[in-house]
């Protein structure tokens, strides 16, 4: 799927097996299907990707078709775009945020037999259950060890906390109660004995942040160099995001065109509809699952696609059009594959796709940053309390 970007607002729908947008344009920022049994379901599922038309609800330039969205919108001024700066210029902690991230990517990991197990610490174990003195199938290692992490793996209650303050080398017993809906119902309610024997601490190694590191597996040439592209990155992303929450917070909709909501539900539903196919069911089985309807989507839907009727009055009243290039940009710059995606979703789909990039590139121009007014500590202890009183 293209990837849309979009800021959280308007189509937040929390569909965990989608890729759905999540509301206007907001772009992620980070440095850095599944199949179906072959046969009449395969064919039936291709066949139904086939019959929708992507393109059908959009004209050349990836308006909505036969739609004047400046007769619904009503446009700010734009020749300045007042912005806080907070708002875009990326702090320590966000660009740290990432090197970490990318860091993340390159850990390796060390068994020590030193130091003591703390909440978070990940062991590798030994342990054999029993109850009443007998050992019970499934309840043993088997003396291959395995390794867990305190607090984050799930393992019967109080069985990992007892763990905590012991060290590599040592064996000891605990003590557990299985629970009462334990799925093994031989079990379940049961007092347990695990004897217990500590491996190993598995120590997690992250690289240090250098010139080295860099140049070994990022190809920058120096570790400034790099935190430079981050910032940069971060920078050009809130920019992005900041001129498109700018602008549909300042113009005003008189109301959404049926037929640009009709687009977005009939391809959200369409979407959802691919996906969720391959566990069972149906759209409207796994809004129900959700707790929505097929009218709290609509309502969704209507609310992103006033956003996207507020794009392309700005493209109307600026004069501006999707240019080739961007399209292919937001694609992922490689041609072979935007031939595929022309393919299934169609020219105009791909152009409406593009629009937030066109107004937010037009945007950027215009934007004069506003130095965001910092609170001082008694005003901030000051509107806490007021918000306690509340």
């Amino acid at each position: 799927m293209i990837k849309r970007k979009f800021v959280a607002a308007a189509m937040s729908l929390g569909l965990a097996v989608t890729a759905v947008p999540a509301g206007i344009y907001a772009e992620e920022v980070t440095t850095e299907e599944q199949t179906v049994e072959e046969g009449t379901a395969e064919e039936e599922t291709a066949a139904e990707e086939e019959a929708f038309d992507f393109s059908a609800a959009y004209d050349e330039k990836g308006f909505f078709r036969d739609v004047k969205a400046l007769d619904y919108v009503t446009l700010p001024d734009y020749s300045v775009v007042e912005i806080l700066d907070t708002d875009v210029i990326p702090g320590d902690d966000a660009i740290q945020e990432q090197i970490d991230y990318v860091l993340s990517s390159y850990t390796t990991t060390e068994n020590v037999t030193e130091g003591t197990i703390e909440d978070g610490t990940t062991v590798n174990i030994d342990y054999v259950g029993s109850i009443d003195g007998v050992e019970f199938e499934g309840g043993s290692t088997g003396g291959a060890g395995t390794d867990v992490t305190i607090g984050v793996t799930n393992y019967i209650d109080g069985f990992l906390d007892q763990l905590i303050g012991h060290a590599p080398g040592e064996s000891f017993d605990i003590n557990v109660t299985f629970p009462e809906d334990y799925q093994n119902t031989d079990l379940a309610g049961k007092d347990a004995v695990f004897a217990i024997t500590v491996n190993h601490i598995v120590e997690t190694i992250v690289p240090e942040f250098n010139d080295d590191f860099v140049k070994e597996n990022l190809n920058y040439n120096t570790a400034a160099d790099y935190r430079q592209y981050i910032y940069d990155t971060i920078y050009d992303s809130n920019l992005r995001n900041a001129v498109l929450s700018w602008l549909v917070a300042n113009a005003e909709i008189s109301e959404v065109p049926a037929v640009a909501t009709d687009a977005t539900y009939n391809y959200e539903y369409e979407y959802l509809n691919s996906m969720v196919y391959y566990y069972g069911m149906t759209v409207e089985d796994y809004l129900a699952y959700m707790g929505m309807t097929t009218d709290d989507m609509r309502t969704q839907c209507e609310a992103y696609a006033g956003q996207v009727v507020i794009l392309q009055a700005l493209m109307e009243d600026a004069g501006l059009e999707v240019t080739a290039d961007l399209a292919l940009e937001i694609t992922g710059g490689d041609p072979d594959a935007y031939a595929q995606y022309v393919e299934f979703y169609g020219e105009n789909y791909i152009y409406n796709a593009a629009l937030p990039d066109c107004v937010a590139n037009f945007l950027k121009d215009a934007v004069e940053f506003v130095e965001a007014e910092i609170e001082s500590e008694s005003e901030t202890e000051e509107a806490a309390e007021e918000t306690e009183a509340e």
